[in-house]
């Protein structure tokens, strides 16, 4: 939307203004915003660039994909983190209404010619995507229940399914037109006895890499969502279920968890919302119930709290994400004895 000028965006913080979002400085990107010119019709394709125009699936137009390649990917630290990985041999989704990305969807192939794509789909195919979205707005599902209401016949998942078929079948095709796999070489037994020794020396091809860091995220939270639809509006619900992780520094702390329902974004809509909460309970007891409140719990490492909240009603329509966070309750420090 940015690209398109369809979208402004002013950041400020204590009221001065901050650097604005300005993706043809980003270099990462800057092949994404090719292939959205050639999918668009803005630009032509390169020598080494594919545009493919998707044949109609049941009666709907349903988009353009484009293709360009990467060079070498130099952006491995000492450590062998990718750094880019999303930005790798992904393709970008993106739905021709709100043109904002769904997702960077990596179709795999790390052993055969780099890329990066974009999919933008035909306005025709726009509510079926649409629907098939889930509430966090970052996929599409061809086995959407939205999708399967408004097509019971199946007409809409098999076209949305299609599309994502075709995608990873073009791209894959088109890494094979960038890295032809090379002519087979027998390699004497002496040779390939010495490149295996050396592999075993050096430990070299064995795939080590450094383990991340521990998380300083001292909880275990599972959190099982639902939503439930009326002809005139939805409710979430959703059962917590929380405790302290085995290496955690404490054995037990008073805790506080904030459950915070919001509206996720989507067209016209800005994520932020809050939607209240109608019920809340902890291991079975009521609590008073709010949005985005916190909820005083007690936490530990040999016992699993369990809270359980329902979301006041919003709109059939809308998109909703649950936000569920926990801080450890800190003792406040004695008072100074002044005797």
């Amino acid at each position: 939307r940015i690209m398109s000028n369809e979208l402004t965006v002013e950041l400020t913080e204590n009221g001065a203004p901050e650097i604005i979002p300005e993706p043809l400085t980003r270099d990462d990107l800057t092949p994404y915003i090719h292939c959205y010119d050639m999918a668009s019709g803005e630009a032509d394709a390169g020598e080494n660039d594919r545009r493919y125009g998707f044949n109609r699936r049941r009666g709907v137009a349903r988009g353009t994909l484009a293709l360009t390649p990467l060079g070498p990917d130099d952006s491995d630290d000492e450590d062998g983190a990718d750094s880019q990985t999303p930005f790798r041999n992904s393709v970008a989704l993106i739905r021709s209404g709100p043109k904002m990305v769904v997702q960077y969807k990596n179709q795999g192939g790390r052993l055969a010619g780099d890329y990066a794509g974009v999919f933008l789909s035909d306005s025709e195919a726009e509510e079926y995507l649409h629907l098939s979205e889930p509430p966090s707005h970052d996929d599409w599902h061809p086995d959407a229940p939205r999708l399967r209401e408004k097509s019971p016949d199946g007409d809409g998942s098999d076209l949305v399914k299609s599309i994502l078929d075709t995608i990873r079948n073009q791209t894959r095709r088109y890494q094979r037109e960038l890295n032809p796999p090379p002519e087979r070489t027998i390699m004497g037994g002496t040779d390939a006895l010495k490149r295996i020794l050396a592999g075993v020396m050096t430990g070299a091809g064995l795939g080590r890499r450094i383990p991340p860091p521990p998380s300083a995220d001292p909880f275990d939270i599972d959190i099982r969502e639902s939503r439930t639809n009326t002809p005139t509006h939805s409710t979430i619900s959703a059962r917590i279920e929380a405790r302290l992780k085995s290496d955690a520094p404490e054995e037990s702390a008073d805790a506080a968890m904030r459950v915070r329902p919001t509206v996720a974004m989507d067209d016209n809509l800005v994520r932020g919302e809050t939607i209240g909460l109608s019920k809340v309970t902890v291991d079975g007891a009521e609590r008073t119930a709010g949005g985005g409140s916190d909820i005083e719990i007690e936490i530990s490492k040999s016992r699993t709290v369990s809270v359980e909240i329902e979301s006041d009603k919003f709109g059939r329509d809308l998109y909703a994400d649950l936000e569920v966070s926990i801080r450890i309750i800190k003792p406040e420090p004695d008072e100074a004895n002044d005797d």
